[in-house]
């Protein structure tokens, strides 16, 4: 196994999930909406510039997708920490398809 995995980048994939994450939330996740207050989504874009640390309690699976979710709110790119034992799932098809959009693994 390898032990790390670097974050990759694929802009015509990480399009293709901007597209279809809204389906992929309802079907994958069972969430109908993720709704953030428009005065948020203001600070947050304000910000996309700046170098941040974004933290969250990951209750759930949900988490990472909602957190990609904000990320397009801001209208910037992030790399994200996973596990690595998530770059496994499926057959490594998982980890190919979240390194690509800029995961990498702890």
């Amino acid at each position: 196994m390898q032990p790390f995995i670097p974050p990759s980048f694929n802009l015509p994939l990480a399009w293709a999930v901007d597209f279809t994450l809204p389906v992929l939330l309802k079907q994958v996740q069972n969430l109908d909406a993720v709704i953030v207050k428009p005065e948020d989504v203001q600070m947050l874009r304000s910000i996309r510039q700046e170098r941040l640390l974004y933290f969250s309690n990951h209750p759930t699976q949900a988490e990472p997708p909602v957190s990609y979710y904000v990320a397009n709110l801001m209208g910037a790119r992030f790399h994200f920490m996973a596990a690595r034992q998530v770059f496994d799932w499926g057959g490594g098809v998982v980890g190919r398809l979240i390194q690509s959009v800029g995961a990498f693994s702890v």
